[in-house]
């Protein structure tokens, strides 16, 4: 794992091996919460953990996990 530190305004880019280019930038922070804006193609999905594990169940016909 990677951990960078970044102030308002300065963004992290990650491109992937295909070419495509994905900026990450650090919005607010609010207690224990941080607000991060994607900036992707619109080809790239960008979900949160949840929502990737219900797509993935949902491929294979699982019924979905509960917490």
């Amino acid at each position: 794992m990677l951990i960078l530190t970044r102030r308002f305004n300065e963004k992290i880019v990650i491109e992937t091996a295909s070419g495509e280019v994905i900026e990450v930038f650090p919005l607010a922070v609010n207690g224990s919460q941080i607000k991060i804006g994607v900036s992707a193609s619109r080809e790239t999905a960008i979900d949160r953990e949840e929502i990737t594990i219900k797509k993935k169940e949902s491929r294979n016909g699982n019924e979905p996990h509960r917490r």
